[in-house]
C-alpha cells in the first residue's frame, strides 16, 4: 500500500521506492508498525524517524520523508538531497549535509525549511504547507530556475 501511495506522486522515483516495493514479508512486519509510528506515534519525531529509517531498509531521503510529508504537509517536507543541499548551503552555510537519513539530520533540514517558509512569508508569498516550500525550493534551485533568477536580477539592475 505504501508503494502505491509513493507511486502516485512524483516525489520518488521507481528506483528510490525499490526498498519498499521489493520488501520481504519479514521486513514488512517491521515496516508497517514503524510507518504507523512515524505518522502518528507519541514519541519525538527524531526517534520515530530513526526507527522508520531502519525499518525501510536502504531507503534514501526521498523514500523515508515522502509519506510523512504527504500525510502531514503542514508539519513535514519531503527531502530531495540535491535540492536540499543547495538550500542548506544558502540558508544555513555551516550545516553539514547528512548523507544518510537520520532523525537529527531531518530536524536540521526541517529547521532550514521553516526558515525558508518564514522568508517566503516575509516577502508576501505565503506557503500553504511544506509541499509549497518543497516546490519553491525545487523550482528556484534547479538550473533553469537559477538562470531565470539571474535574468530577473540583471533586468532589475538595468532598470535602476
Amino acid at each position: 500500500m505504501a508503494d502505491e501511495v509513493l507511486s502516485g506522486s512524483n516525489l520518488t522515483t521507481t528506483a528510490q521506492r525499490r526498498p519498499i516495493s521489493e520488501m520481504s514479508f519479514g521486513r514488512e512486519k517491521l515496516f508497517a508498525p514503524a510507518l504507523v509510528d512515524l505518522l502518528w506515534g507519541p514519541s519525538q519525531m527524531k526517534d520515530r524517524f530513526d526507527s522508520f529509517v531502519i525499518a525501510s531498509g536502504k531507503g534514501g531521503w526521498p523514500l523515508v520523508t515522502t509519506l510523512v510529508s504527504l500525510v502531514h504537509p503542514d508539519k513535514y517536507m519531503c527531502v530531495h538531497p540535491g535540492t536540499m543541499k543547495s538550500i542548506a548551503a544558502w540558508m544555513t552555510p555551516r550545516m553539514r549535509w547528512p548523507k544518510k537519513p537520520s532523525g537529527i539530520g531531518y530536524k536540521r533540514i526541517m529547521d532550514a525549511a521553516a526558515l525558508t517558509r518564514a522568508k517566503l512569508a516575509e516577502a508576501g508569498l505565503n506557503a500553504a504547507d511544506y509541499l509549497d516550500v518543497y516546490d519553491f525550493i525545487k523550482e528556484t534551485l534547479n538550473p533553469k530556475g537559477r538562470k531565470r533568477i539571474a535574468e530577473l536580477v540583471k533586468e532589475a539592475s538595468a532598470a535602476n
